[in-house]
């Protein structure tokens, strides 16, 4: 079973990534169009402000994420946890959903931030427009700077077992808030090399559903807790598994 789980969340990973590659190769061609136009009409400096007439449509894409493969994994993270049917308005699922999508809305922010820097930058060593423009037009490039891949690999690891875990979180609490059913969880750590010192020591750790595991020192209620510290989050693929209190499984 536990491979089984590891293979679900890689698969819904994998959607996750995807979906982002998509969203930020049209997203950052749009800031693009926008941030150069008036150079490229009238050879001016780029202007680090045309980021924030593509918010809405960032968010759109951020909207279609959370509500397609996230939502999707979410659902998987349910299911295989504890063989219940995933309920779509579980109120603990749906809130950790939300925390991901107001990190990733801040996504223009840091894009504008960047820019400015590149810009900044350029002016500082006697850069011309046609130097300046270059430089931010390679920045906005999703093929040509391995920044947004490598963001968008993190993005898909954390943010998948995040939405993973929170399916199989709700799913205990859906049996013992609603059906009544004593919980207990149990952390699963992904048994390889890259798997933190902390996480592999806290494998099979086992607390009732309403307490918190101990990872590392500090407090999670389950993988991708996003109340716990970034080095305990960020790229974690660990998963666990509910159960019910006395069943061996």
């Amino acid at each position: 079973m536990r491979r089984q789980r590891e293979a679900a969340m890689d698969a819904a990973e994998a959607d996750v990534l995807k979906a982002i590659i998509d969203a930020l190769t049209k997203w950052l061609e749009r800031v693009a169009e926008k941030v150069l136009a008036a150079f490229r009409r009238f050879g001016s400096p780029p202007d680090p402000s045309g980021v924030w007439a593509t918010s809405n449509s960032w968010e759109h894409e951020v909207d279609q994420l959370i509500h397609g493969p996230l939502n999707d994994a979410a659902e998987r993270g349910w299911e295989l946890a504890s063989d219940r049917s995933f309920v779509t308005s579980n109120s603990f699922v749906q809130a950790q959903l939300a925390v991901t999508r107001n990190l990733l809305v801040r996504i223009p922010d840091d894009t504008y931030n960047l820019i400015f820097a590149e810009i900044s930058d350029g002016m500082n060593k006697g850069e011309d427009n046609r130097q300046i423009a270059a430089r931010v037009d390679k920045l906005l490039s999703m093929t040509r700077s391995e920044r947004w891949k490598n963001r968008a690999i993190t993005i898909a690891r954390t943010e998948t077992m995040r939405a993973y875990n929170a399916g199989a979180y709700g799913s205990g609490l859906q049996a013992e808030q609603i059906e009544g059913v004593p919980m207990t969880k149990e952390w699963l750590a992904t048994e390889d090399a890259r798997t933190r010192p902390t996480h592999r020591e806290a494998d099979g750790q086992e607390q009732p559903l309403s307490q918190p595991f101990i990872v590392g020192g500090f407090p999670l209620q389950f993988p991708g807790d996003p109340m716990a510290p970034p080095e305990e989050v960020i790229n974690c693929r660990c998963n666990m598994l509910m159960k019910e209190r006395g069943d061996g499984r």
